[in-house]
């Protein structure tokens, strides 16, 4: 097997799709990662941000990948990195089969939802969600980010839809709007699922220093 360098850690060399690996980086912050946070990775691709959340959390990852989850579980390990759980899934609001298509590669997999992945941290004090899963992410629920402190968030707006993602969820952007600080990152994405932006996410009732932080602005792509 081949591989190259990624910040530091060796990976997995996927030739012209080594972009992926900077990608799940370049868009989010993920400096602030404290070493107790619990970090759930959705679309964690070949786990470029997984790798770097492990350099930064001494406490449990959850990465959930349906496409690329063998490439991610092989670099998990040649880094040695003992504390992450990949489920093989998309992220889904029920429980189905069905078919994944991302970058060249088809899958037929089982949904998870976000319940089931959050009940996999039944003691954490405080939780970070990365989620970047082409459009998958308006199946999530108010419910859900209960008790997230942070989140690194990519939204679309479909262009053809998707066998498991919502075209929109009013309620989501309503309860993250009136519940968290968001930062709208400057860039504006076009690609094959239509256009996407991503977003940081600070909850304001732990996070009140970035009540009047520079790019503060609504949930809106």
């Amino acid at each position: 097997m081949k591989y190259t360098k990624f910040l530091e850690f060796e990976v997995l060399d996927m030739g012209d799709k080594n972009w992926c690996y900077d990608d799940g980086t370049k868009h989010y912050n993920f400096g602030d990662i404290e070493t107790c946070d619990g970090v759930i990775d959705i679309g964690a691709c070949y786990g470029g941000f997984t790798l770097a959340a492990s350099s930064r959390t001494k406490a449990n990852i959850v990465a959930v990948e349906p496409v690329w989850d063998t490439v991610l579980t092989h670099n998990l390990k040649k880094n040695k990195v003992q504390r992450c759980t990949v489920i093989p899934s998309a992220i889904s609001d029920r429980k189905e089969t069905i078919g994944v298509n991302w970058n060249g590669c088809d899958r037929i997999v089982e949904t998870v939802t976000m319940g089931e992945v959050l009940a996999m941290f039944p003691t954490a004090k405080k939780l970070f969600v990365k989620c970047d899963c082409e459009g998958g992410e308006w199946n999530l629920l108010p419910e859900h980010f209960k008790n997230v402190s942070r989140v690194e968030i990519e939204f679309h707006l479909l262009k053809n839809g998707s066998a498991i993602a919502k075209a929109v969820n009013p309620d989501l952007v309503k309860f993250l709007e009136s519940e968290y600080r968001v930062f709208p990152h400057k860039e504006i994405i076009r690609d094959t699922n239509g256009i996407a932006r991503p977003f940081s996410l600070w909850k304001k009732s732990e996070y009140p220093d970035k009540k009047n932080a520079p790019g503060l602005g609504p949930l809106q792509i």
